[in-house]
């Protein structure tokens, strides 16, 4: 039993096996044996032979342009366009799993279009784990099999940072300058410290200053008067 929106392949045997090894074949994809061990003890190996196209559907029916972004720490906004030769029927479902571990969830809030097709997606309570998250985008249609678009992202890279925080700044007029001190933004995950890059931007009625601080840990700058 093939499964495509899960990508779970399961069946049942009458015997007990250490191991079996599935071989998937497709018309525009070489073999592709998976080895599958399993806690049976036993010496025989189970062959088995797919013959499915891997990408069933009609062509140019699958989303187009997903792109998501994490933002405010906790929300996580995926977007997408409807396939060129989809039906005008088709309606789109997004699913979406953190980790080989956890459970697939469906979107709950979705964002729709004119024609209340599907063409985004709200997660609130998002946390960005140390794999790659799973996304898939199926569709349906009354007039034809709708292919499915899949792809793992990694969710730290797709996430825009709230501003530092605390930050202070004290200057004199003297030759002492400023003292600027700031603490890292806050992230759903536990990120050290000296992974962040900053940028200070000093602007007055004669010119902009700009420095920039990579790969360190800072949380305080002196600036002098020059």
């Amino acid at each position: 039993n093939m499964d495509w929106r899960k990508m779970e392949l399961s069946w049942e045997s009458s015997r007990n096996f250490s191991e079996y090894t599935c071989t998937i074949m497709d018309r525009d994809v070489e073999y592709t044996d998976i080895e599958v061990n399993l806690l049976f003890v036993g010496i025989n190996n189970f062959f088995l032979i797919m013959d499915i196209p891997v990408f069933a559907g009609l062509n140019g029916s699958a989303i187009e342009n997903f792109s998501c972004v994490i933002y405010n720490i906790f929300l996580m906004n995926c977007t997408w366009q409807a396939g060129r030769e989809a039906p005008a029927d088709t309606q789109y479902f997004l699913y979406w799993q953190k980790s080989r571990d956890e459970e697939e969830m469906e979107c709950e809030l979705y964002i729709k279009d004119e024609n209340c097709r599907n063409v985004g997606c709200i997660f609130q309570n998002v946390s960005i784990g140390s794999e790659k998250a799973y996304f898939l985008v199926n569709g349906s249609s009354k007039d034809s099999l709708i292919q499915f678009y899949d792809e793992y992202l990694d969710l730290y890279k797709i996430e825009i940072l709230t501003a530092p925080l605390n930050v202070t700044a004290h200057c004199t007029k003297g030759s002492a300058g400023c003292i600027i001190t700031w603490h890292p933004p806050l992230t759903s995950h536990v990120e050290e410290a000296k992974c962040f890059q900053y940028e200070i931007s000093i602007q007055n009625k004669v010119k902009t200053i700009s420095w920039f601080v990579f790969g360190t840990e800072p949380t305080l700058m002196n600036i002098y008067n020059g």
